[in-house]
Formats: C-alpha cells, sequence, structure tokens
C-alpha cells in the first residue's frame, strides 16, 4: 500500500498483507494481552461476578429462614415474619441491580454486546419483567425502611433484636470510623438512625405519621440502600479495589464457570464455554437467513426495479 505526493493510492496487492501488519503491530513487545487482562474491564466484569455470588448466599439464606418459619408457623409462631419481609423485600428490590450490571457487561462486550449472537437480547427480556414484578424498586425499599425504623424504635426501648439487624444497637458514628484501608465498614447504622431520627421529628412536629413517613422517603429509601463515605476513605477503597483485581484474576473464569450453566441455557456465543467465539460467531453469522444468497432476494424483488427506473419515472 502507498500514497503518492499528488494523493495517489495504490492499493496493496493483497489484502492479507495489510491484516498482517496489524497483527504485527499488536504484537510488539509480546503476546497479545486477553480483553480479561485490562483493568478497565476487570472494574466491569468482577463487580458483577461479586454480585451474583452476593445473590446466590443471600437467596440461600433467605430460603432458609422461609423453611424456618414455615416450622414456627405451624407451632403458632409468627415472631419471624417482619424480619423476613424486611430482607426479602430489600432483597428483591435490589434485583434491580441485575438490570444494570446486564447493561454493563453488554457494553463491556464491545458492537458483539449489541448482536443478539451475544445473548444479551434474551437475558434483558428474562429479567427486566423481575424489577417491577410482585413489587416495585421504591415500594419495597420503603417496606425495609420501615422495618429498620421500626427496629430502631424497639432498640431505643431496650428490646433486643433479631441477629440479622442486630448492629442497629451498636452506637452510630457520625464521622466514618474507618482508619485504613483495611479497615471493615459497618455504614449503615448511621443511615438507618438518621432515617429514624427525622421521621420522629416530624412526628413530634405535629405531622400525621403517614406525611412524616412520606417526608422521610429520601432517608429511608437511602437508609435501605446505602452507606457514606468521607473523599479520603473513596479514595482509600479505590486503592484497595485495585489492588484486588489482581487477586480475583487468576481464578475469575473457574469462579464464573463454577456456576455450571451450560452453553444450552445460556445461549450466546459470546459466553461459551470452549472459549471459541470468533470461530462460532462466524458460523453463526454464515447460517444466518440473510447470508443465504450472494445477494439476498429483497434486491431482485423491490430494489432492483426501483434502482434501474428512469429518473423521471420514479416515484421517490
Amino acid at each position: 500500500m502507498r500514497i503518492d505526493p499528488d494523493g495517489t493510492y495504490h492499493p496493496p496487492i493483497s489484502d492479507k498483507i495489510v491484516y498482517a501488519g496489524m497483527m504485527l503491530s499488536r504484537a510488539v513487545g509480546g503476546e497479545e494481552p486477553q480483553i480479561i487482562d485490562y483493568q478497565s474491564q476487570q472494574l466491569k466484569l468482577f463487580p458483577q461476578m461479586a454480585e451474583a455470588y452476593a445473590f446466590r448466599f443471600a437467596a440461600h439464606n433467605i430460603r432458609t429462614r422461609y423453611d424456618h418459619i414455615q416450622s414456627d408457623i405451624r407451632a403458632s409462631d409468627i415472631s419471624g415474619l417482619q424480619e423476613l419481609h424486611g430482607l426479602s423485600a430489600g432483597m428483591k428490590a435490589y434485583q434491580l441491580a441485575t438490570n444494570w450490571g446486564l447493561e454493563v457487561l453488554r457494553l463491556s462486550c464491545g458492537g458483539h454486546g449489541y448482536s443478539q449472537a451475544s445473548g444479551f437480547s434474551a437475558l434483558y427480556g428474562t429479567f427486566t419483567g423481575g424489577v417491577t414484578a410482585e413489587g416495585e424498586y421504591s415500594v419495597l425499599m420503603l417496606q425495609t425502611a420501615r422495618y429498620l425504623v421500626k427496629c430502631v424504635a424497639k432498640a431505643t426501648s431496650g428490646e433486643k433484636l433479631p441477629h440479622s439487624i442486630a448492629y442497629l444497637t451498636a452506637k452510630p458514628e457520625f464521622q466514618c470510623p474507618a482508619k485504613s484501608e483495611n479497615d471493615i465498614l459497618d455504614l449503615e447504622v448511621l443511615l438507618v438512625n438518621e432515617a429514624a431520627r427525622q421521621l420522629h421529628h416530624g412526628i413530634q412536629a405535629g405531622k400525621p405519621q403517614h406525611e412524616a413517613w412520606n417526608d422521610s422517603h429520601v432517608y429511608l429509601i437511602k437508609a435501605a440502600d446505602d452507606g457514606y463515605m468521607s473523599g479520603e476513605l473513596t479514595f482509600m477503597v479505590t486503592n484497595q479495589v485495585a489492588a484486588l483485581l489482581a487477586v480475583i484474576r487468576p481464578n475469575a473464569v473457574a469462579l464464573v464457570d463454577a456456576f455450571d450453566i451450560p452453553d444450552e441455557m445460556l445461549g450466546s456465543i459470546l459466553g461459551r464455554y470452549d472459549g471459541n467465539v470468533y470461530e462460532n460467531l462466524y458460523n453463526w453469522a454464515k447460517e444466518s437467513p440473510l447470508n443465504q444468497t450472494e445477494v439476498h432476494h429483497s434486491y431482485s424483488k423491490y430494489l432492483k426495479a426501483l434502482l434501474k427506473a428512469n429518473p423521471v419515472d420514479a416515484k421517490l
């Protein structure tokens, strides 16, 4: 390939020569790294993988609680129902993260993520309905927040709280207690107590309980959904995340394979177990009805006559 000073373009003898040059430029300095080795990709993929495990463990925990409570109900003991409702409502609301995660993963696949071969279109159809089915995010978060606020009131009066929310009895810190990157944070306490304080102040100011509750929605949803961090802590967490990416990487593929989802169920060429993505993308494209002939039949049926028509007779 050559371009003369006057702009004349001389094509290469073979297109393969151009491709060989591209491969050479990629290979300079050693073998081309896998996409998953790039830290920017790991920041997209690994949190979704961690959430998948968190959902699995949380679902198992709630199912176990449900089975125990069923036994208690048969023995006329309904004391665990409120706790189960608070936990399951929050769990169901947080399913919204599944949809966010799907979009993050689709974008991480680049242009191939938009292809039907990726399987994302089917996954969207499967999971999107779950976000609002049997309860919408904000409503369910408020259900969890209502339970947490009741627990704060019980803790204030000295009542013993269930194990899952016993952390609310800890003295709240108005500044994050973390001092180093290795500190384990328990950030929910402040927000739950702040939500309860806002609700209590509203009632003391003479508002009916339902109005005070409505005015506290922002605090209540945050209490069920989030924590608090200073700028310095955010910097610490960022450093810790970067260090942990390298720790997770050697086991990342095995951690995903451990779910043992068969290719037939996943329905994604990009996510094939054998990793032969590009060969199978090519085969998938060849099998498409659009590629069964050199020129699609719609050209002869609709476009050919139109394109060859006399411009004077053209209807467009």
